[in-house]
């Protein structure tokens, strides 16, 4: 198997993705702790909402932060 080595802008860019989803993650809570139980998921083309879920959807994009740093390992 073919392995590619580790570079200094490598490793920059991976701390700066890592800290970003760190930051983004800690917003989303903050967030979430501030939200009503339901939530707008959806807007449609005239930017009206037209579909609504449970405020736990918010914390997905943590969910998705914290997968794409795992696969990146």
């Amino acid at each position: 198997m073919f392995k590619v080595g580790r570079t200094p802008e490598g490793n920059a860019f991976e701390l700066a993705f890592v800290v970003s989803a760190i930051l983004v993650c800690v917003y989303v809570v903050l967030v979430y702790l501030q939200a009503p139980e339901t939530v707008a998921t959806h807007f449609g083309p005239s930017g009206m909402p037209d579909a609504y879920g449970h405020k736990s959807k918010m914390l997905m994009v943590c969910v998705v932060f914290i997968c794409l740093i795992y696969k990146a390992k």
